[in-house]
């Protein structure tokens, strides 16, 4: 999931910046990073070129996934400078105000930590240079491979405007409800109509359910009424076929059809004297698509953007063509093509997307704010704020055919991934796990991003990746925790990811949440949103890290701790409170406006 080269350019960007420089100047640590940044500026040059090769050559995609560890290694490390600059710089501002006293009193509390700061930083100068040797290794290492210098510029990208024809007043929603509810919601909606529903992508195998779905919905339309359903597989259509039904074997689209729709996206004229060379390419490469209408959208969408006919010729004569086979993955290596072509700044946002179940309902203002607690968005874009780079970037994605059944709302957009592409990104994921699914990244030893949908298996799967709390950057947790999150075996689990920097654990029933939460120090984003937690620990208040808060739906939260204001990287705060006096010092910290009414029922 994560890109060497990305993750690399955000350390040297940190490491360059005037006020790490400030930071590591007062820990006297100077030197030791200097010869960090070094070495690692000359990995750079050449992480393009192995990246590109890492599919075909076993031991170079070894290399990365070796130094991605040693690069999240250096993250931790930074981290830790800036975390402890923070809570030096709020010692020091209580020990500012008050009474003279108390302020002799500070002054006292401040020398007596001067032991401990001074063991800090020898503790830290001990990890970089470890470190460091860990990558000098690397760095010699990349000899055998024969590698060059690559450099890759970033592509601008149009957007399609699109539209829904769904009403939204007719969708009825699945998810716990019961059979007999959605019974009548189903007949209600369909009494005394001719309808046609249209099941699209159906891989469900039981014979019965089709029967029951068929008992729903038969006694609410007149005579007329048609349902359409669409498979891939030849035992749900013959099942399908059995009831009544007609089963048609559709046939891939003809060279013509699938040359208009490739052209289409890929804005070029047919009939346009000045791109018949492009036009002649482009026949060739659909003759590689197989009629796969998938196929050509995405890589028409791809090549949107460029007339330059090389890039063309890149993509006809790429060798990953070869690797196709006859059968329901032909796509793959079209979609794969397709990545490849992605800027390095957008290939980690999209297989970020790995760690979310198929048929998922993506919301952009939360997928976003994932992205920017992951630290994948590029701060290279002069003073845009992450939010609105995010955007940007999801409309890349947009963009390129990598979503579907996109809805417009007033302020968020609402969109899922196809089948076929969310098989893609759990090939290029290599490092997320997925626990109901038991689906599991593909080529890397470790696991950074973990969902938790079934906690059936929890124990027993924890247990086949030693030191995975060290490892994990993201939890997704949308199951229901009952149990005290410090009693139960998952939450122990949890408050151990020292080195957490997502966690969602919006769908959990408990009532409190325990001061050790404080320890995950790391965090960027934490989600609480629907709790019924009348409190926060004070604790929390310690996490000075932290991007994104969600609150949205615990009515009966009574405050918010009194020392909030020290979150001070806190941009997002989706809140529900009975607070009716709200605290002035987040009225006037960099959250939105419109997170500094008392209580909210929408997320901001």
């Amino acid at each position: 999931m994560d890109i060497a080269s990305s993750i690399a350019g955000s350390i040297l960007e940190k490491l360059g910046s005037n006020a790490y420089q400030h930071i590591v100047s007062a820990r006297g640590l100077g030197d030791e990073l200097r010869k960090l940044k070094k070495t690692l500026e000359d990995i750079q040059t050449l992480l393009s070129a192995a990246e590109e090769k890492q599919d075909k050559e076993v031991n170079i995609r070894n290399w990365l996934e070796e130094l991605k560890d040693v690069l999240h290694e250096v993250k931790n490390v930074l981290d830790e400078f800036e975390i402890q600059d923070q809570l030096r710089r709020q010692r020091a501002d209580r020990g500012t105000t008050g009474s003279s006293v108390s302020q002799s009193t500070n002054k006292v509390r401040n020398l007596l930590l001067v032991p401990t700061s001074i063991g800090l930083r020898f503790k830290l100068s001990k990890k970089i240079s470890k470190i460091w040797e860990r990558l000098r290794d690397i760095e010699q290492s990349k000899n055998q491979f024969r590698l060059g210098r690559q450099e890759r510029g970033s592509r601008e990208q149009r957007r399609r405007d699109t539209q829904s024809g769904v009403d939204v007043h007719t969708v009825v929603p699945s998810d716990n409800w019961s059979l007999e509810r959605l019974r009548k919601e189903i007949q209600a909606i369909l009494n005394g109509r001719k309808f046609l529903l249209v099941l699209d992508d159906v891989w469900n195998e039981d014979s019965s359910k089709w029967e029951d779905l068929r008992n729903v919905i038969t006694p609410g339309g007149t005579a007329g009424s048609k349902i359409i359903v669409t498979t891939r597989s030849k035992k749900v259509a013959s099942i399908i076929g059995r009831q009544n039904g007609y089963e048609l074997s559709l046939s891939q689209l003809s060279h013509d059809d699938c040359l208009s729709l490739f052209l289409s996206y890929a804005y070029i004229e047919r009939e346009d004297e000045h791109h018949q060379n492009l036009v002649e390419i482009g026949k060739e490469i659909v003759n590689k698509c197989g009629g796969n209408p998938l196929a050509a959208k995405t890589l028409g969408s791809v090549l949107s953007t460029t007339t330059d006919e090389q890039v063309r010729l890149n993509i006809r004569d790429n060798e990953i063509w070869e690797a196709q086979t006859q059968g329901e993955n032909d796509i793959m290596p079209a979609l794969k093509l397709s990545y490849n072509q992605m800027p390095t700044y957008l290939k980690p946002c999209f297989a970020y997307c790995a760690v979310f179940p198929k048929a998922f309902k993506f919301n952009s203002a939360d997928l976003i704010q994932l992205w920017s607690a992951n630290g994948l968005i590029p701060s290279d874009h002069g003073n845009q704020d992450a939010q609105h780079t995010g955007m940007q970037l999801l409309e890349e994605l947009l963009a390129r055919c990598f979503f579907e059944d996109i809805e417009e709302y007033v302020f968020i957009r609402s969109f899922k991934m196809h089948d076929l592409v969310h098989d893609l990104a759990r090939l290029v994921a290599s490092d997320f796990l997925e626990l109901g699914s038991k689906t599991v990244g593909g080529s890397s030893k470790k696991v950074r991003h973990l969902s938790i949908f079934d906690n059936g298996s929890f124990d027993q799967t924890i247990q086949e990746f030693p030191q995975l709390e060290l490892d994990l950057r993201t939890i997704l947790c949308p199951i229901t925790l009952s149990e005290p999150i410090d009693e139960s075996n998952i939450g122990r689990f949890i408050l151990s990811c020292k080195y957490l920097w997502v966690l969602d654990l919006s769908s959990s029933s408990f009532e409190k949440l325990p001061s050790s939460i404080g320890h995950l120090k790391h965090l960027r984003y934490f989600s609480l949103s629907g709790l019924r937690i009348r409190k926060l620990p004070a604790s929390i208040c310690k996490l000075v890290k932290l991007q994104a808060l969600g609150l949205g739906g615990c009515k009966k939260l009574e405050k918010l701790p009194k020392d909030v204001r020290n979150m001070i990287n806190l941009r997002l705060l989706e809140l529900t409170t009975k607070e009716s006096n709200f605290p002035s010092n987040i009225k006037h910290s960099g959250l939105s406006a419109a997170a500094s009414s008392s209580t909210f029922d929408e997320p901001v």
